[in-house]
């Protein structure tokens, strides 16, 4: 009798400190799991969200019966009731062993999504869980085991053999899973022996309150011990690895921290200018140092409360409550940057283009802010303004919109929906038409008649060109077929862009578009600007124009002596025929007719021929018709106009003077 008395003290003994216990393992599990779905719920793994809301809905359950069990047996020093002992005890066994399969559960779903952070995070917390159940569960045998099993073991077997596997770090989890067992067989043992010492001797209870006081304190050093891993963890998912800056997410956290101790902010985009060169030339090892080398002068030179980042590839951006432009800080920054730096005996030039908006003065949100300090040092970089600073103002904004309009059109790919071509005729010198230019044009119901120098960039910018080249190329092809039903001596301009060129088929793809029209490559003339001689890959352009040409496509240069060229360069520019420039007919009479008989000797010694643009009136046609010149094309002879004003043009036989 006295034995089973014994047994049944020991067991009501133990339930009742595991039930001690209870709420404190409860509190560090979901500590643990909610650190846990802290890094892992904006991955994209199956279930996760489930596991999560099955975890803590349990979780509930396990506090609910906690709750229930104190308000029933806060009064008894001990259970007196079998029956009750075993109803507790399954109660409690349930929600261990659940929590311990919620933990097996995470291992095999979530760890091969991580990343080496991640597998490292869930590991230290599984480890830390198992090792504070060699205490915190010792009261209970069995369950305290398969809690440690289910909550290491699993995870040390996925460690061994996911892709890519950290075979180490797993069998050191199997063998510490080992060391714990032994660990809570041992506390287990030792608590048994203190109950069955207090049932014989009252005086030792003070022994097991110090046992427990020791249990409370291993569980507290746990949640700290969790609490620390989480927030190292949360500061290195905010910092750039390779500058040790912050990254998009730590520097806005940052400075919404600085919004709120501050009014006004300035926030200066930092673009590398020609990183991509440096790159592909000295070698992306090369590469890191230089964005290393620029943290550096950043963190060295600004202000100790300015706020830095590391927003992209070669992108940085800094917040700072001063005015950095002011205070000369930029200035600094610039005289660093322009100096010659030497990485692995490697001479590299560094140069910024910056973008600065004002909060709030400029924009309503930080990352507004920043998108538009972007927009402004982009803005710069298309305008050829490399080096340069730039604040945001409501035109570069008007800008954006407009981008922004334009770019939804070119993804719904119906181009003839909101696009159309005009003809520009051009004449000789009796006012009869030769040819016709192709002109693209935007009429939209939002963005409203928008200009190609407004919508052109856009659509190269936008990876777009290729497809949107084509289809104005087909178009104007079928539209000069009709035409030369009518006129068969006709031609046809059509404007495209070097990008275009670059392309290794572009060639293949405009002989095929004539094929596919029945049309002799002479009908077609590809008008390029000038500018093209200043792209770096000018050799692959140089050589998609010769093959051009072979299939006996002509090649006109479109505003010929605005900028890149010289006259020398004639003798090697791949051309047929050259448009003068409209400024040069401005200044006829001064500097003008000089430069345009030039143009006309030169040319004629390499046999190409001259179109001249912006003829306006019958004085400056009379005046270039005196100078030699002998194809023209303005406003004098007529506007862009629709395909059936050109039909009426073709079916005229006298020359023509319309001015629209």
């Amino acid at each position: 009798m006295e034995r089973k008395t014994q047994q049944f003290y020991i067991e009501s003994s133990l339930l009742k400190l595991a039930y001690k216990n209870n709420l404190y393992s409860i509190l560090v599990n979901f500590t643990a799991l909610l650190s846990v779905y802290y890094q892992i719920a904006s991955l994209n793994i199956p279930y996760i969200d489930s596991w999560f809301y099955c975890t803590v809905f349990f979780m509930l359950g396990r506090l609910y019966v906690d709750i229930l069990y104190r308000k029933q047996n806060v009064s008894d020093d001990h259970l007196t009731d079998p029956q009750s002992l075993s109803v507790w005890t399954k109660y409690y066994v349930l929600g261990v062993a659940l929590g311990g399969i919620s933990w097996a559960i995470i291992a095999v779903i979530a760890l091969p999504n991580l990343g080496t952070e991640g597998r490292f995070l869930v590991t230290v917390i599984a480890s830390a869980l198992a090792g504070g159940a060699t205490g915190v569960l010792a009261p209970s045998k069995i369950i305290g085991k398969v809690f440690i099993v289910l909550t290491l073991l699993p995870t040390s077997i996925t460690l061994i053999f996911i892709t890519p596997s950290l075979p180490l770090l797993g069998f050191l989890g199997a063998f510490f899973c080992i060391v714990m067992l032994v660990g809570h067989h041992n506390h287990h043992r030792q608590i048994v022996n203190n109950i069955e010492l207090t049932f014989k001797n009252d005086d030792l209870v003070e022994n097991l309150k110090e046992q427990n006081n020791q249990i409370l304190d291993l569980n507290h050093r746990l949640e700290n011990r969790v609490r620390e891993r989480t927030a190292d963890l949360e500061k290195m998912a905010l910092t750039d690895r390779l500058t040790q800056l912050n990254n998009r997410e730590g520097f806005l956290d940052r400075c919404g921290q600085l919004a709120e101790k501050s009014r006004s902010l300035k926030f200066y985009f930092f673009d590398l200018d020609r990183f991509k060169q440096i790159n592909d030339s000295k070698g992306h090892e090369v590469g890191d140092l230089v964005l290393q080398h620029i943290s550096s002068l950043l963190i060295d030179i600004l202000p100790k409360h300015t706020v830095v980042g590391r927003w992209g590839g070669d992108e940085f951006v800094i917040c700072s409550i001063d005015d950095l432009e002011s205070l000369g800080v930029l200035a600094s920054l610039y005289k660093s940057f322009s100096e010659s730096i030497y990485i692995r005996n490697k001479r590299i030039e560094i140069r910024m283009t910056i973008g600065v908006t004002h909060y709030p003065e400029d924009v309503s949100n930080i990352e507004e802010a920043i998108h538009f300090a972007d927009l402004a040092a982009t803005h710069l970089k298309r305008k050829g303004e490399r080096g340069g600073i730039l604040r945001f103002n409501h035109e570069l904004a008007r800008t954006s919109e407009l981008a922004s309009g334009v770019i939804n059109v070119l993804h719904e790919k119906k181009y003839g929906r909101y696009f159309h071509l005009e003809y520009q005729a051009i004449v000789n010198e009796y006012g009869a038409i030769s040819a016709v230019e192709a002109l693209v044009r935007l009429d939209h119901p939002l963005l409203g008649k928008v200009p190609p120098d407004e919508f052109i960039s856009v659509v190269e910018n936008t990876g777009h060109i290729m497809d949107f080249g084509k289809w104005v190329l087909e178009t104007a092809l079928t539209y000069i077929k009709e035409l030369r039903r009518l006129n068969p001596a006709l031609s046809i301009s059509v404007n495209v862009s070097p990008i275009q060129l670059k392309e290794e088929n572009f060639h293949h793809s405009v002989q095929s578009l004539l094929s596919k029209h029945d049309l002799p490559a002479s009908v077609l003339s590809l008008e390029i600007t000038e500018s093209f001689l200043e792209d770096i890959n000018l050799e692959n352009i140089i050589y998609q124009i010769e093959a051009l040409q072979r299939i006996g496509v002509n090649i006109h240069i479109d505003d010929f002596g605005t900028g890149y060229s010289s006259l020398t360069r004639l003798r090697t520019l791949p051309a047929s025929t050259l448009k003068i420039d409209r400024s040069f007919v401005i200044d006829m009479g001064l500097q003008g007719d000089g430069l345009i008989r030039s143009i006309m000797s030169i040319a004629e010694q390499f046999n190409l021929d001259i179109i001249v643009e912006g003829v306006e009136t019958e004085q400056q046609f009379d005046h270039l018709k005196a100078l030699g010149c002998r194809k023209f094309q303005g406003f004098y002879f007529s506007r862009p106009i629709k395909d059936k004003e050109v039909e009426k043009m073709c079916l005229s036989s006298l020359p023509i003077k319309i001015h629209i």
